[in-house]
């Protein structure tokens, strides 16, 4: 401990030890913020009525005093063992908790520790920089070290008013005011801080979130501050800046004027879409933690707001995602806000294409601003920033939120009309737009995969090219209702990377495919497809699709020492 308070420059403050400024990250290296901040971050764990509870606290006062949720310690626990980063172990005692709320401190025997002060919430901004550290798989328990995250501040709202699910029941149900974060959250961090980039404690992770934005959330620290006040009073200084070299603020304040809400009511909601194929269990794997319950959780759209973007404001024109109005529709209202006002327009549907998971809606009443800009064309990059701008859940909020990645790959799907990105997509962002850093509209965000595919933090969304929206936008506006252009579908699962075989190797045959009826069976290499050699699986997806729904395609298939060959027809994806 002594090596790691030499190494610091320590300011002296009301309550106690305090880090300093931490410096900028180079080159995106964070190690210097993990390593100043981290001192301050501990592993906690208790029993209660033979159950055992863990997670993460945060040092606030250098002698000892530290802050978590009641979801970590709840206020009956015995055996509380509170570990630093340092191989220290201490036994823990409560202080003071807040069950409603779920705060609770926690005290140690202990002097010279480093603290982080509690920041103020409210001047908190999306867009802003965060970070998560917290005992992640028992990081700090097992290995003296928090798990590290960066992310950015992506929302503001109440869970009241849109609802939420908690992950921990018996505890943790706290449905107020709360900090949502794309930085990393899970049942290790759970209780942990939420780091502004002042270097501040803004907020406690809690396992409460929203239905529609299943994003991270953390009990904003005004909060925190207000209900400890009788036991902890926090110092006045600031711990400094933390200066972090991409900012998400302009960007934002650019674009604030376009984004929209929809308040979507049915009739009949569309049928959820079928779940993708899964592979059959590998034993030598471990195994998936997803539940028949949490499936179908993921794959039905909750009753919330929706996102849109305004194009022509005069004419009423609005872009959202052609999954929100597919079923039957009983009404339709755009609501546009200022930041201190909201106005809801009823609205229609003009025209759709199911192809690009495009609606155009428009307003009955006209309203107020500038068109939205939809360029010939765009210098899209692989590794460009990429950032999502959708409606906010709470109707009572009046921020947006906003959810930040990297292009991840071009020129995919419908024709290479959509691309591909890594900020965070759900329900309450598809159909919300994704501009780049200078505020410049690149795309919108579709559904154009199962939400088990995008919903569970995958990494993986996709997004219509602006300049594709430009090209088609003039069929909407002319009322045109566009189907879906039908897929061939062979009905396979491949091997993927399988650099041990020339040709595309069978992982799995879906039941009752036009692969099954053809006599195709799992550990099959096609090595032909109509007379045209197969190298790999990427080689066959991309042949197939260049054929039509009911085409017949001859398939050559090395079947271990035997070479066959079978007709399919191909059927509707």
């Amino acid at each position: 401990m002594k090596k790691q308070i030499l190494q610091l420059i320590l300011i002296i403050t009301v309550g106690g030890w305090v880090g300093p400024a931490i410096a900028e990250p180079k080159d995106g290296n964070y190690y210097e913020v993990w390593k100043q901040i981290s001192p301050s971050i501990v592993g906690l764990t208790c029993t209660l009525d033979n159950a055992k509870f863990h997670g993460t606290g945060a040092i606030i006062k250098s002698d000892g005093l530290m802050l978590t949720t009641s979801s970590v310690i709840p206020p009956k626990a015995k055996d509380i063992l509170v570990r630093l980063n340092n191989g220290k172990s201490y036994k823990g005692k409560i202080v003071f908790t807040d069950e409603p709320n779920e705060v609770t401190l926690l005290d140690i025997e202990a002097d010279n520790l480093i603290s982080l002060n509690l920041g103020d919430s409210d001047k908190v901004k999306i867009g802003d920089a965060a970070y998560t550290l917290g005992d992640s798989l028992s990081s700090i328990i097992n290995d003296d070290q928090p798990a590290f995250s960066r992310g950015i501040i992506s929302g503001r709202y109440s869970l009241e008013k849109e609802g939420a699910y908690h992950l921990e029941e018996i505890t943790g149900k706290y449905i107020g005011e709360v900090i949502e974060t794309t930085a990393a959250v899970n049942g290790g961090i759970d209780g942990g801080p939420l780091i502004s980039a002042d270097g501040e404690i803004i907020g406690i992770i809690i396992l409460s979130y929203s239905k529609s934005r299943r994003l991270g959330t953390a009990l904003p620290s005004n909060i925190i501050k207000s209900s400890i006040k009788e036991y902890f009073s926090p110092p006045e200084q600031s711990a400094g800046k933390l200066p972090d070299p991409v900012s998400f603020n302009y960007p934002l304040d650019k674009v604030k004027p376009f984004i929209v809400g929809l308040r979507i009511t049915y009739e009949e909601k569309s049928q959820p879409p079928e779940p993708p194929p899964r592979r059959q269990p590998d034993p030598m794997e471990p195994p998936t933690l997803e539940t028949s319950a949490e499936i179908k959780e993921y794959s039905t759209r909750p009753d919330s707001l929706l996102s849109g973007i305004l194009v022509d404001p005069a004419k009423g024109y609005v872009l959202t995602s052609y999954h929100h109005i597919a079923g039957k529709l009983k009404e339709v209202k755009v609501i546009k806000q200022t930041d201190k006002s909201k106005k809801e327009y009823p609205a229609k549907v003009v025209g759709w294409c199911q192809d690009f998971d495009l609606a155009l809606l428009k307003t009955e009443e006209a309203m107020t601003g500038e068109d939205l800009r939809l360029p010939d064309q765009t210098n899209l990059k692989v590794g460009q920033w990429a950032i999502i701008i959708g409606n906010n859940p709470d109707p009572t909020a009046f921020e947006t939120t906003m959810t930040a990645g990297i292009v991840s790959a071009l020129n995919r799907l419908i024709n290479g009309k959509a691309f591909q990105l890594d900020a965070k997509i759900n329900y309450g962002n598809i159909g919300g737009a994704v501009f780049d850093l200078d505020g410049n509209f690149i795309g919108l965000v579709g559904q154009f995969a199962h939400p088990l595919e995008w919903g569970l933090n995958s990494g993986v969304g996709l997004a219509v090219k602006s300049t594709a929206i430009k090209e088609i936008l003039p069929d909407l506006i002319a009322g045109k209702k566009i189907e879906k252009t039908p897929l061939p579908f062979l009905g396979v699962q491949l091997v993927s990377g399988a650099l041990d075989v020339k040709g595309a190797k069978i992982d799995q045959v879906i039941p009752d495919s036009a692969a099954e009826k053809a006599g195709i069976k799992v550990g099959d290499v096609i090595i032909q497809l109509n007379n045209k050699s197969v190298t790999e699986s990427r080689e066959l997806i991309n042949m197939i699709r260049t054929y039509k729904v009911k085409e017949k395609v001859k398939i050559k298939i090395q079947r271990e020492d035997k070479t066959i060959e079978v007709e399919a027809v191909l059927e509707q994806r």
